[in-house]
């Protein structure tokens, strides 16, 4: 008789600690059009936990800095949501949109550093901008994952780490933890 299947478990990849501190000296020290933007991706995806396909497709008037909030279309899901801004998170937009980011013709935040400036279409943060940060490697996803992880750390349930993350349902942040 055969066995029953069973289903492999992975590991969760989530940021270690001296990763995670190499991408904030990284955001306090990062400069010109290329390190801004990365700053901000960096930031979107660890300090809210939004997608690569989210960060790329933000436009700017989905900021809202009086409400702090964030709002955008989920791609994957098509969900739209509506996300607390941390500080540091409003503070990167501003110094990319102060800094370098003009009126190219575009509502998107994430624009292509060299002209025409056409909005991005894939991630922000290439395996290049993370090589530079001297840290082990880790991909955008890997991002989202250790957010998740942070509020489950401190206290949160799992239907506001739903709610966050923009799934519909708990059963999916399971595969975040």
């Amino acid at each position: 008789m055969p066995s029953p299947s069973v289903k492999s478990v992975r590991p969760v990849r989530v940021l270690s600690r001296a990763q995670r501190e190499a991408i904030v000296r990284f955001c306090g020290t990062a400069g010109g059009a290329r390190g801004l933007r990365v700053r901000l991706a960096l930031e979107l995806a660890l300090l809210m936990g939004l997608r690569a396909s989210d960060i790329c497709d933000l436009d700017i008037g989905g900021i809202d800095p009086d409400r702090m909030v964030i709002r955008l279309t989920q791609r994957k899901t098509g969900r739209e949501v509506e996300l607390p801004m941390p500080e540091p998170v409003l503070a990167a937009v501003c110094d990319y949109l102060d800094s370098w980011r003009q009126d190219f013709g575009s509502d998107r935040l994430m624009l292509s550093v060299n002209a025409p400036h056409a909005p991005i279409k894939v991630s922000p943060v290439h395996p290049a901008d993370i090589a530079r940060l001297g840290c082990d490697k880790f991909t955008m996803h890997d991002l989202r994952r250790t957010f998740a992880t942070g509020l489950l750390e401190g206290g949160a349930d799992f239907r506001g780490i739903a709610a966050l993350l923009g799934h519909a349902d708990t059963n999916t942040v399971h595969r975040y933890l």
